[in-house]
């Protein structure tokens, strides 16, 4: 998988952290905010699957069927 360079404005304060968490760790601080980064979209992840499985079993919500996902994708 290739990579892309990425500009972010962190907070001051969150920097210094960062620098700190680096140097303990002996990671490069691109290291460390790539696995922070994938850690969080996981979680955001999970939290709207839960979300969706909530919807479904309280009845708001109607689960897709394997037809619904070929339609969907145009198979």
């Amino acid at each position: 998988m290739g990579t892309v360079r990425r500009n972010v404005i962190l907070p001051e304060a969150l920097d210094k952290e960062l620098d700190a968490v680096a140097e303990m760790l002996k990671e490069t601080k691109s290291n460390l905010i790539t696995r922070a980064l994938a850690y969080y979209l996981d979680l955001v992840d999970l939290t709207v699957a839960r979300e969706r499985a909530r919807m479904v079993e309280q009845g708001e919500k109607k689960p897709k069927t394997v037809g619904d996902l070929k339609e969907a994708l145009g198979l």
